[in-house]
């Protein structure tokens, strides 16, 4: 989802989506794609308020997701 959204995620944000992921129970409701769908989605949003207090930003920032952008698990 990242790459299709040309996103670049930080090996922290990689780190936190996988601890994210792995705290959600597998029970009878669980969906993977929608909780990961949902979790980007989130993900940009945050990403989008803190580049936005940045004033001008490189390319490089703007595709960027840190680990901050990722809600905590």
């Amino acid at each position: 989802m990242a790459a299709k959204g040309h996103h670049q995620p930080t090996r922290g944000a990689r780190d936190r989506v996988l601890g994210y992921v792995g705290a959600r129970p597998r029970d009878r409701g669980f969906g993977n794609a929608r909780l990961v769908r949902n979790l980007f989605e989130a993900a940009v949003s945050a990403q989008a308020s803190r580049v936005v207090e940045l004033g001008e930003v490189s390319d490089e920032v703007l595709v960027t997701l840190e680990a901050a952008d990722i809600p905590a698990s």
